[in-house]
């Protein structure tokens, strides 16, 4: 479900300008809070999207979920540090979908900053086959869509979008939907 409202922190008012024309292009949409890093207190926002300069003194756990806007690994590393949820390079094109999967609930990691993401340990076995529609679902999966999207975007129940998606979480041999992406990329199975 697409969040309500949305909090943009970021030094620069032209970052911040840019931010909220990507987050809401027209009058539709959630509701834009902005403020600077050392305003940030109470909020009542669903997402917090943060222009990730440096990990703030403020703790991440009083916020919403943080998706942090970084320039290279080493920030995002320290953002995942200091507790976002979310990390995406600045220039990222999927920035909306990336908020509404923080704001779902959902870890994200953007395609650039896949360094920051655990390698395992070996190969598990024999390469992975997928389904026509098993690749459908690993798809909208690395997109960060909810189980609710990927039922939309299938026609199918919330059920069978859920079965789908645990059916590829044991496949891969995942036990996060972050981990089965992150997986399938390292397996060539999906593109991000």
């Amino acid at each position: 479900m697409p969040p309500s409202s949305i909090l943009i922190v970021a030094d620069d008012p032209l970052v911040q300008a840019g931010l909220s024309q990507r987050l809401r292009p027209d009058d539709e949409g959630p509701s834009l809070t902005v403020a600077g890093p050392a305003d940030v207190i109470d909020t009542d926002a669903d997402v917090c999207v943060w222009d990730f300069a440096g990990a703030p003194e403020l703790a991440a756990d009083v916020l919403p979920p943080v998706l942090a806007l970084v320039a290279h690994d080493e920030a995002g590393a320290e953002a995942l540090a200091w507790g976002a949820r979310g990390v995406l390079e600045r220039t990222d094109t999927r920035l909306l979908s990336a908020v509404y999967a923080v704001a779902d609930g959902h870890n994200v990691i953007g395609q650039s900053l896949s360094g920051l993401l655990p390698t395992p340990a070996e190969p598990r076995g024999a390469p992975v086959r997928l389904t026509p529609r098993e690749e459908e679902v690993l798809g909208l999966l690395s997109d960060g869509l909810s189980n609710r999207a990927i039922a939309e975007a299938l026609s199918v129940s919330v059920h069978t979008a859920r079965f789908h998606v645990q059916s590829l979480l044991d496949k891969l041999g995942a036990e996060t939907r972050t981990e089965a992406v992150a997986l399938a990329f390292r397996a060539g199975l999906v593109e991000l």
